[in-house]
């Protein structure tokens, strides 16, 4: 008996109920969750035209199958501390089915006198291993 239930483990259960997608609904079973992360080697690009303390990555999503855009819940994660001052580290924009994108800002005050920007740019997001942990939930069917 012992071994027979080493062999055959128990069936998994997992229910997944979404309330409201942009007003969408769709059948129970063709509900989703996707989840990843960029890897620590992620290629942060900056912003040049916005000012020096702003980095951004776009998020590819299209390999969990979603038929319409999803919710997404983000967060940065990294090696040092540097990531948990900057803003935008939860704000997904430009969603889609496919993918997103994070753009993440240097500092807000009170860090203006500090020169925190001359640190925020890829080669830091880089060396301190930034990258971007995501689930999202939605639907695969219609």
């Amino acid at each position: 008996f012992f071994l027979l239930c080493l062999i055959l483990p128990p069936a998994l259960s997992v229910e997944i109920e979404i309330i409201s997608i942009n007003g969408e609904t769709g059948p129970a079973p063709c509900t989703k969750l996707c989840a990843g992360t960029t890897g620590k080697d992620s290629a942060w690009v900056q912003k040049e035209e916005w000012g020096s303390n702003v980095l951004y990555i776009r998020v590819d999503i299209s390999r969990c199958g979603f038929i319409s855009t999803p919710i997404i819940t983000t967060s940065i994660e990294g090696s040092s501390n540097w990531h948990s001052i900057v803003s935008g580290t939860s704000s997904v924009s430009t969603a889609s089915k496919d993918g997103f994108w994070i753009y993440l800002y240097g500092f807000n005050p009170p860090y203006q006198n500090y020169k925190y920007h001359e640190k925020s740019g890829p080669t830091t997001a880089f060396s301190s291993s930034w990258n971007v942990n995501w689930s999202a939930v939605g639907y695969s069917c219609s």
